[in-house]
């Protein structure tokens, strides 16, 4: 889920903006907005949000210069204009889309892709983080980019990895897990599969849809789970 912050001095245009991320874009959820650029200064000092639908007509505001001298690192900015001579040389890697107002529903979804793309490409040299998971071997380090998937079993959770043949076991369910979807490139597409999406390597819709992994398994995906995994795995690769 990528927090956003709406900065638009027009009242219908924001509220037009924040409708249209409610309808189209899931992922996205709005924590605040500013109406002028007083309110926007407070919001960025609080923190930065993952996303920034940052609009450039506001008047008065210097948004742009902390987007060019690069202190909003770490947030995707999204301009959104009515002008159309604004000068994209004057901006760093951080703007990844530009609106045209009025902002097409089309050109809204492309342009979150285009942040998720963005931040994912962020994460890429961040530290690799881990999940441990204990069991009476001990506890369990394993690297989230290595992970398979996840299986429920009698109340019990097996990871899979590519590291080893075995899958390891843990008393945890896999409700506990969860929280993986959040954050991470992992999605619940049945009540007893949890899978990374990096490791999905084709799906088909055949007898409800299964996505085949990296390690060749097949797995079912629940008719309540369809929509999200096929959300989830649109944002997730780029169109060839």
């Amino acid at each position: 889920m990528l927090s956003a912050v709406v900065i638009e001095d027009s009242e219908p245009a924001r509220l037009d903006l924040m409708d249209m991320l409610n309808t189209y874009c899931p992922t996205v959820k709005v924590t605040d907005w500013a109406e002028n650029s007083a309110q926007a200064f407070a919001l960025l000092e609080k923190g930065l949000p993952d996303l920034l639908f940052l609009d450039l007509d506001l008047g008065g505001v210097k948004i742009l210069e902390l987007v060019s001298q690069g202190q909003l690192s770490g947030t995707s900015v999204i301009i959104v204009t009515g002008n159309p001579m604004v000068n994209k040389e004057h901006v760093r890697p951080e703007t990844v889309a530009y609106l045209s107002k009025p902002v097409n529903p089309t050109e809204l979804i492309k342009a979150v892709k285009q942040a998720e793309q963005h931040k994912s490409l962020t994460k890429a040299g961040a530290p690799e983080f881990k999940l441990k998971i204990s069991n009476k071997d001990g506890q369990h380090l394993i690297p989230l980019t290595n992970i398979l998937k996840l299986v429920a079993q009698n109340n019990r959770t097996f990871v899979y990895t590519d590291l080893e043949k075995v899958p390891i076991q843990t008393s945890k369910t896999l409700k506990t897990f969860e929280f993986l979807e959040e954050e991470y490139s992992f999605c619940r597409i049945h009540h007893s599969h949890l899978v990374n999406l990096d490791h999905v390597r084709r799906y088909h819709l055949i007898d409800g849809g299964r996505a085949v992994l990296s390690d060749g398994s097949s797995l079912s995906i629940s008719r309540q789970n369809l929509d999200k995994f096929l959300q989830r795995i649109d944002q997730h690769v780029l169109d060839g």
